[in-house]
């Protein structure tokens, strides 16, 4: 019985230093695991701060392709907006432009005489607007005296064809001259906007040569030969040396005012080079011939 006890005894404390071995084995390998996660974790880390760039590219290119969930596109944006680097891009200044581009006094300088240039045009646009509606408005009453009008009604409706092309083509001028005097070439852009102002200043002449001969005709319609408007009205008020404007309903611009408006003009143009728009008017104003100001009269 005895030797019973002294096998029982022996084999319980054999169990119980198993069961210490086994808890301590386990309590060591706990351990190393824990000690291998935290390395894995300190090099995933670093790896992450190696690799920055490429999770930058990784996650631009994740938000510009609307690729990924909700969760992956947030963690991106909160990543760029973290550690993508910011640049800033300074505007150039009017004094910051190269050697080809205009320097700030002569943006100023050209913006000055081009709005000179397109007031004038516009002023000319609508004076010759204003004269076709008055004319529209005698040859309703010709009509209804019964005259055949046939002939005036269709040079009125070519000015007023030309008049809106006028107006069309000069309603983007500004925007043509800021590119311009904005422009890294300005010579390049030039020939755009020199191509604008001559279209105008065509479609301005031909209206006035339809205006005019609108007033012809219906004078030669007319039985009393007195008209609202005539052709010396339609040539600038008499600017020019015209027959028409002997018998002129307005009262005639004296010769020596004449002359002197037409120096005036000459001056100006000649004040103001390059002359690119010196000839945007009608016959009578200065023109640029060879480089300089010409006056040319009406022929008409």
């Amino acid at each position: 019985m005895e030797v019973i006890q002294k096998i029982i005894h022996k084999s319980t404390q054999e169990n119980s230093a198993t069961k210490t071995f086994i808890v301590n084995m386990a309590v060591s390998l706990l351990i190393v695991g824990v000690i291998t996660s935290l390395t894995s974790v300190a090099n995933a880390t670093e790896a992450e701060e190696i690799d920055i760039e490429a999770e930058n590219q990784r996650c631009s290119l994740l938000l510009s392709s609307r690729d990924g969930n909700n969760a992956q596109r947030t963690y991106c944006e909160q990543w760029l907006k973290k550690n993508q680097p910011t640049t800033t891009i300074e505007k150039p200044t009017p004094e910051g432009f190269n050697n080809s581009s205009l320097t700030k006094r002569k943006q100023e300088r050209i913006i000055n005489l081009a709005a000179n240039i397109s007031n004038q045009m516009d002023a000319t646009i609508n004076r010759l607007n204003n004269i076709s509606e008055r004319l529209e408005s005698r040859i309703a009453k010709i009509q209804n005296g019964g005259s055949d009008v046939t002939g005036a009604e269709s040079s009125l409706q070519q000015a007023k064809l030309r008049i809106s092309e006028a107006q069309l083509k000069i309603a983007s001028i500004d925007s043509e001259i800021y590119n311009f005097v904005t422009s890294e070439n300005p010579r390049e852009n030039w020939l755009e906007l020199k191509n604008i102002y001559r279209a105008v200043k065509e479609s301005i002449s031909l209206a006035h040569k339809e205006l005019v001969t609108t007033v012809a005709q219906l004078k030669n319609t007319s039985t009393n030969n007195s008209l609202e408007i005539n052709s010396c009205e339609v040539d600038d008020d008499c600017v020019f040396f015209s027959p028409d404007c002997e018998d002129c309903t307005v009262e005639a611009i004296p010769l020596s005012a004449q002359t002197e408006k037409l120096n005036e003009k000459k001056a100006y143009c000649e004040a103001n080079p390059p002359q690119a728009m010196c000839d945007l008017m009608i016959n009578g104003t200065p023109k640029c011939v060879a480089g300089s100001c010409q006056i040319v009269e009406d022929n008409n």
